[in-house]
C-alpha cells in the first residue's frame, strides 16, 4: 500500500515539473512577441491595434506551442497560463515596440485650428427656449436664459471640434468621452438622435450635484456628445431641476439637421 502511494506521489510532482514554465518559453514568447509588434502600423484606431496586438499574442503562443517549449496541458491549466502570461508581460515593459505601441495608444488626433462659423445650430433655433447669444468664439456658442430665476432652460452651451476625417473624429470622441462629459454619470434611458454617430448622453456627476446644492441652485446639467462625419459635437444644457433629458433631444437633432445641410 505505502509502495502505491509513493509511486503515485511520484507520479503527480513528475507531473508538476513538467508543467513548470521554463525561462526560455518566457523569453521567446517575449521576444515573439516584440518582434510582431515591430510590424505593426501604428497609424491604425485604437480598436484596430489592440486586434493587431492580441493577433501577436496568438502567433506567438501557437509558435511556442509548435516548438514544445510550452505544452497544451499548460494553455488549458489558468494557473499555470496566467504566470506565463505575468512574466512574459513583466519583460515586455522594455520592448521598444512595446513602448511605441502604448505611445500610439495614447495619442489623440489634432482638431483643426479654426471651426467653420456654419456649423453650429443657428440663433434663430434658441428663441423658442427663452435663451440668447452670449459668448462666441471659434469653438463654441453660449445662450443664456432672457429671464432671471428658476427658467426652465437656463444656459446652453454648443461646441464644435472639427478633424481631418471621420476615423479621427470618432477616435478623439471615445477618447476624450470622460472629459466632455465632465465626468458625468451616463443616462441609462434610450434617446435617440438620428444621425449622431456614437450617441452618448450624461448627466451631472454626483459632485457637481452636490456643488449645485450647496449654492442653492435648483439645476441639472445635461451632455450630448456625438460624432457627425469628421466633426465631433457637444451641447450642454443647463435646465430647471425638473426637465427630463430626453426633452432635450431635440435640440441635439437641430445640431445634425445644421450639419447635414451644409455637409453634403
Amino acid at each position: 500500500m505505502k509502495k502505491n502511494v509513493a509511486a503515485l506521489l511520484c507520479f503527480f510532482l513528475l507531473q508538476e515539473t513538467h508543467a513548470q514554465i521554463s525561462d526560455s518559453a518566457v523569453n521567446m514568447y517575449r521576444n515573439l512577441i516584440c518582434n510582431c509588434v515591430d510590424t505593426l502600423d501604428l497609424d491604425k484606431s485604437d480598436a484596430a491595434l489592440r486586434n493587431d496586438f492580441n493577433a501577436c499574442k496568438t502567433s506567438s503562443l501557437a509558435n511556442l506551442l509548435h516548438t514544445g517549449l510550452i505544452t497544451p496541458e499548460i494553455k488549458a491549466d489558468e494557473k499555470q497560463y496566467g504566470e506565463l502570461e505575468k512574466q512574459t508581460f513583466n519583460l515586455l515593459a522594455k520592448c521598444d515596440g512595446i513602448k511605441r505601441l502604448l505611445a500610439a495608444l495614447k495619442k489623440v488626433p489634432a482638431y483643426r485650428e479654426k471651426n467653420a462659423d456654419n456649423i453650429f445650430i443657428p440663433v434663430a433655433f434658441f428663441k423658442t427656449y427663452g435663451l440668447q447669444p452670449g459668448e462666441v468664439n471659434n469653438l463654441l456658442h453660449v445662450y443664456n436664459s432672457e429671464k432671471t430665476g428658476d427658467a426652465k432652460y437656463q444656459r446652453l452651451v454648443d461646441i464644435r471640434w472639427t478633424f481631418e476625417t471621420e476615423a479621427e473624429a470618432l477616435q478623439w470622441h471615445q477618447k476624450k468621452m470622460l472629459e466632455n462629459a465632465e465626468n458625468g454619470e451616463p443616462v441609462k434611458e434610450l434617446i435617440t438622435v438620428q444621425g449622431a454617430q456614437e450617441l452618448k448622453i450624461f448627466r451631472e456627476s454626483s459632485s457637481s450635484s452636490e456643488m449645485l446644492k450647496s449654492f442653492g441652485l435648483k439645476q441639472r446639467h445635461h451632455y450630448f456628445l456625438f460624432v457627425y462625419k469628421n466633426i465631433v459635437c457637444k451641447i450642454f444644457v443647463a435646465t430647471d431641476d425638473k426637465t427630463e433629458t430626453r426633452e432635450l433631444a431635440p435640440i441635439a437633432m437641430a445640431a445634425v439637421k445644421q450639419l447635414q445641410a451644409i455637409l453634403q
